[in-house]
C-alpha cells in the first residue's frame, strides 16, 4: 500500500492484515456524535484506549495505536499503551503498514 493514507485506510490496512494473522481484532470508536435534541455527547470509552484491541493467536493482548503523519499520542494514550506493555501485551503505534508488518515479525502471533 502506498501514498499517503488517512487514519481510516491506514485503520483498515491494519485491521485486516491482523485478521490475516488470525488474530481477534477489535474497533474502538471512542467519538461522539449530536443527539436528538441537537446537543454534542462523547461517548464513555476509557480515555487514551487504543483505536484497535486485538488478541493473537496465541492469546497475547495487543493494543494498536493508529496515527498519521505528525499526530502525537495524548498523555493519555501513552499511559494505556504503558499499562498494556506492564501487563505482558503489546502496545504499539502504527504510522504506516510496514510498522504492523514489523511488529507481528517482532513480536509473534
Amino acid at each position: 500500500m502506498k501514498g499517503k493514507l488517512t487514519h481510516n485506510q491506514l485503520k483498515k490496512f491494519v485491521t485486516e492484515y491482523l485478521e490475516l494473522h488470525h488474530f481477534i481484532v477489535v474497533n474502538v470508536y471512542a467519538g461522539g456524535g449530536v443527539n436528538s435534541k441537537g446537543q454534542y455527547f462523547r461517548r464513555k470509552n476509557v480515555v487514551g484506549v487504543s483505536d484497535l484491541i486485538c488478541q493473537s493467536l496465541s492469546g497475547t493482548f495487543w493494543a494498536v495505536e493508529i496515527k498519521i503523519g505528525a499526530d502525537k499520542l495524548s498523555t493519555e494514550q501513552q499511559n494505556f499503551l504503558k499499562n498494556v506493555g506492564d501487563r505482558n501485551g503489546i502496545g504499539v503505534v502504527v504510522r504506516k503498514p510496514e510498522d504492523i508488518e514489523l511488529y507481528v515479525q517482532n513480536y509473534g502471533k
